[in-house]
């Protein structure tokens, strides 16, 4: 009897750690802080430290350049920048507050004897003949643009003579990833990217700003413009129309920038986000701690560094994103780096956008805040209180109510917030929790545009055979979007006007994989669970303290009339 009773305590030792997290509905949540997690794999371009990048320009039989390309080159890379844009060294330094350090090689042109046409299509020959030209006739040790020594190039530019062929051709700027192990002259070559130089020399911010955008993309971001002639977040940031500074969900998977979290009500000061990457996430239901999930993200932008040219003035501005994040059901070695949703106009939600498109920036002074987002899924409220130049103190309220009165200066005066979010002065309510899950395969699409009612120039999503394509826009200067809010005594509404009804409601089962739990479900889930552990900790003893004997000669019988 001892000896049933001792098996049947270790069975059960056995069957509680999977039994009992199956009953209660839970599962095991996956947090991404950044690049690295099992799911959403690292780009091959590190994202942190100093790293070298290799530029080469490219000649051919039928176009050539007409001037020694590498001086502009290397002003375009690495030195005072073009006449819009600062050099790409010094944008990734700001954008990542100084993590990651882009030193930049330009190799003298590399003269290729075939037609430019013969490469079309085959950015596999064209690679691998431009590599090895520049190590056998310019003495390059390829393995100096491998940092952190994976075998793979960190980052490759290839930038090419002759005109511009289109959209839906080889020739258009273009980044790509070889997703299989294609090798070039003894190392690995996984992202890269083709640029024009005519483009990179017109007169024309976008254009001037391609080597940017386009080194985002060997980062492993997406596009966040739309197809057509519009801009795909409603606002300024590189990677929809390549103009401002990286948004800041792209910086917090590179792992570039922390935000606070508003769990509770309560006041939050938060950091210009242009010097001191500091913003405020918000999500409607709680948030879980994963970056792939559905919430606002609240940032204070000042006119500092890649933020110079925003229209925020003296005080700065402050501006909410709508992040609606999941990867694809696929995010493995084959399909990397894909989220479920996109800006390109196909799919609903939008990955990222503003959370009003036509209320881009809340606040620009002491007198013009008030309430500046009100979620219409959830009694989620966020209210601006006082910008000063250097911080910007929010108000969130997750019950509906907003602290009474207007003060004159903000109540963290002397009590600055850390980055947990403390400093709170009323807890209005427990958070709830949101789980985020499932995704479905989609590929990035990359259809260039022009902002607001400029020109078009759309680009294509085409495949080079070695994986996804992302082409890119041109055309001019984004001066549209951008919107300076007045205020009315606290009654801005985030209501969504001329926006997708995905940008400023709280996340949901349709939207973005996201499971939402009520106070009425919560209570289930306590009760139910228990009861059934219960039942099947009796079942399992049960059997367990049966004879075995019984049981042996009820299989003997079971087998015999099989047979």
């Amino acid at each position: 009897m001892i000896l049933k009773l001792i098996r049947s305590f270790l069975a059960v030792l056995v069957v509680l750690p999977s039994l009992f997290p199956a009953c209660c509905g839970l599962a095991p949540k996956v947090t991404v802080t950044g690049y690295g997690s099992s799911i959403f794999p690292e780009s091959f371009m590190p994202s942190r430290g100093v790293i070298k990048v290799l530029a080469v320009p490219v000649s051919f039989s039928d176009y050539s350049f007409e001037e020694d390309p590498v001086p502009y080159l290397t002003d375009v890379f690495s030195g005072g920048g073009s006449q819009y844009a600062p050099s790409l060294s010094e944008y990734f330094t700001e954008a990542s507050y100084g993590s990651l350090s882009i030193q930049p090689v330009i190799a003298d042109t590399v003269a290729l004897p075939s037609s430019r046409s013969s490469y079309s299509r085959k950015p596999e020959k064209l690679i691998d003949d431009v590599l090895s030209a520049a190590v056998s006739k310019q003495g390059l040790t390829l393995s100096d643009f491998d940092s952190n020594g994976d075998g793979t190039l960190d980052g490759l530019y290839l930038i090419w003579a002759g005109p511009n062929e289109g959209y839906y051709s080889s020739w258009w700027p273009n980044s790509d990833t070889f997703y299989y192990d294609f090798r070039s002259n003894g190392i690995r070559v996984g992202s890269y990217s083709f640029l024009s130089y005519s483009m990179l020399k017109q007169d024309s911010p976008i254009q001037q700003f391609t080597a940017i955008h386009e080194t985002g993309h060997q980062l492993g971001l997406p596009d966040l413009y739309k197809s057509g002639s519009q801009s795909g977040t409603g606002t300024d940031c590189m990677m929809d129309l390549s103009s401002g500074d990286e948004d800041p969900f792209s910086k917090m998977i590179l792992g570039w920038l922390t935000p606070q979290q508003a769990d509770e009500s309560g006041w939050y000061r938060i950091k210009s986000e242009s010097t001191d990457g500091d913003a405020l996430l918000v999500a409607p239901e709680g948030w879980d701690g994963n970056l792939l999930s559905s919430y606002y993200l609240v940032e204070y932008v000042t006119a500092d560094n890649n933020q110079k040219k925003q229209p925020v003035g003296s005080s700065g501005s402050v501006r909410i994103w709508r992040v609606n994040a999941a990867t694809s059901a696929f995010t493995d070695d084959i399909s990397r780096n894909m989220y479920k949703y996109s800006n390109d106009g196909s799919s609903s939600p939008q990955l990222l956008t503003a959370a009003d498109k036509d209320k881009v920036w809340y606040g620009q002074g002491d007198s013009q805040s008030g309430l500046v987002l009100s979620d219409s899924s959830s009694d989620l409220l966020i209210y601006i209180s006082r910008l000063d130049g250097h911080t910007a103190d929010i108000y969130v309220s997750r019950n509906g109510t907003m602290p009474a009165g207007q003060p004159a200066n903000s109540p963290l005066d002397g009590n600055e917030a850390d980055s947990s979010g403390l400093g709170q002065t009323e807890n209005e309510g427990s958070s709830k929790e949101t789980e985020q899950s499932g995704a479905v395969d989609q590929d990035r699409t990359a259809d260039g545009n022009d902002p607001g009612d400029t020109s078009a120039a759309a680009a294509e999503d085409g495949s080079q055979g070695s994986g996804t394509q992302e082409e890119e826009s041109t055309g001019p200067e984004n001066t549209e979007g951008s919107y300076v809010q007045e205020a009315d005594g606290g009654s801005f509404s985030d209501s969504g006007a001329g926006t997708d009804a995905s940008d400023i409601t709280g996340p949901d089962t349709n939207q973005s994989g996201a499971e939402e739990s009520s106070s009425k479900g919560q209570a289930s889930k306590k009760t139910i669970p228990a009861a059934v552990f219960i039942v099947g900790f009796l079942i399992v003893c049960a059997i367990l303290l049966k004879d075995p004997k019984k049981k042996k000669k009820k299989r003997r019988s079971s087998n015999r009339r099989k047979h």
